[in-house]
């Protein structure tokens, strides 16, 4: 009888193990918790933990999912989006540190997790569930700037975290609060050491700004254009607009403080950017793409009469020897230089605001 126990416990923990890899696509939630005494507790814990999450009863919900997330770490992708909401609500209640540790590196686990189970929870993820890991690093960067200790290196940790995370969604939308939080942790080590990472401050800066620019320009593009003759037609113009007002209630707010911060701190003027590019820019005076960069940093913060720019675009749009005889004055060779540069810079500009700017 001893031997047909520990067998049958064998049985279900092989089980449940082969329930916790592979691919889970078409499987149901009870598919992906094993067999056994495991799975039932799974049942029973995940349903004590949803009663008490409705209820808002955190520290309850806290102990029933748990257990959930040890022992079926792909029973559902909410367990890793509600398990954070329930760690946030209890650091904020929490009064003794020792808990709030215990919370923030609970947060830290729980976006482990899920990154280390990320394919098998994408393979049975809805539209709504799928997600990348970009979105997850980039949350996690925002919880460990947020929640953890301070500590000498914490904004440095929280940068990297951050830019890992924003490289690689690419194109896909950043939160516009972590984009936000990502400015804020850019200038707290921008004032750690101005030298070292004023550059990083400003280009963060431009393209967070980039970023929003781009999408408020998209949100102008769900705009119903066709006649509006039918009940559908109807349902369809009110979804987009809907569709656009989240994406500006987002993103435009975003933009605003972010200009407002980088504003305030004083990181930029056309001396400065003289000096941080100088260097570069001569280490960097046969790569065109480079020098067409600094020129759009540059002309951003409308310094197109430093020396520096001016240098940089006669590399750029070299001008021949007859050209430069008939155009006579120098103050008027830059300026056609400088022509040339921002009629290129309005044809390859998608954003109409940007376009506007440089017109």
């Amino acid at each position: 009888m001893k031997n047909l126990l520990i067998l049958s416990l064998t049985l279900a923990t092989s089980l449940t193990c082969a329930a916790q890899s592979g691919n889970y696509a078409n499987t149901q939630p009870y598919d992906r918790i094993g067999h056994g005494e495991d799975s039932l507790t799974v049942l029973q814990e995940n349903t004590l933990y949803r009663t008490a999450y409705k209820e808002q009863n955190w520290a309850e919900a806290y102990k029933h999912w748990k257990i959930v997330l040890e022992k079926a770490p792909l029973f559902q992708s909410r367990i890793y989006t509600e398990g954070i909401s329930i760690l946030w609500q209890l650091y904020a209640q929490a009064t003794d540190e020792a808990k709030k540790q215990e919370y923030f590196e609970m947060m830290m686990k729980v976006y482990d997790q899920r990154l280390q189970n990320l394919d098998d929870l994408n393979s049975f993820a809805t539209k709504k569930t799928y997600t990348t890991r970009g979105n997850i690093l980039t949350r996690k960067a925002n919880d460990y700037y947020t929640y953890a200790p301070q500590t000498a290196d914490k904004n440095e940790i929280a940068y990297k975290m951050f830019k890992q995370g924003i490289d690689d969604m690419g194109e896909n939308e950043v939160h516009g609060y972590v984009l936000y939080n990502f400015i804020t942790c850019s200038y707290s080590r921008y004032l750690e050491n101005k030298e070292a990472n004023r550059e990083d401050f400003i280009n963060d800066y431009l393209e967070t700004n980039e970023t929003c620019e781009r999408l408020l320009e998209l949100s102008k593009q769900y705009s119903f254009t066709d006649s509006i003759a039918t009940e559908e037609d109807s349902i369809k113009a009110a979804e987009l607009e809907k569709k656009a007002a989240k994406i500006v209630a987002q993103y435009q707010p975003t933009q605003i403080q972010c200009e407002n911060l980088f504003n305030a701190s004083g990181a930029a003027n056309c001396a400065d950017l003289d000096r941080i590019y100088a260097n570069k820019v001569e280490a960097n005076i046969s790569d065109i793409e480079y020098l067409k960069k600094v020129l759009g940093v540059i002309s951003n913060f409308d310094c197109d009469e430093s020396e520096l720019y001016n240098k940089i675009v006669k590399v750029v749009y070299p001008r021949s020897a007859k050209e430069d005889a008939d155009k006579g004055t120098t103050a008027k060779k830059n300026t056609a230089n400088k022509f040339v540069y921002y009629q290129e810079e309005f044809n390859n500009e998608t954003s109409a605001s940007r376009k506007a700017k440089i017109a």
